[in-house]
């Protein structure tokens, strides 16, 4: 689906905790994560199938407005 990519979370899901680096991403389910890094722990955390908005659709991003 154009707008969207599946995050790269591959060793990331299995970190203690996420770095503390301000890298914000979009998610599809209108949430911004501070990093893609938190997105890939919410994922299987909360059993969703979240993907990153495209930075370039983020203006249809809710929390853009």
């Amino acid at each position: 689906m154009p707008g969207r990519k599946a995050p790269v979370c591959g060793e990331m899901v299995e970190l203690q905790a996420c770095p503390l680096l301000y890298l914000p991403v979009c998610g599809t389910d209108g949430n911004t994560y501070a990093s893609e890094c938190q997105l890939c722990k919410t994922n299987p955390t909360e059993e969703l199938n979240i993907h990153l908005l495209d930075q370039h659709a983020k203006s249809d991003h809710p929390a853009a407005a």
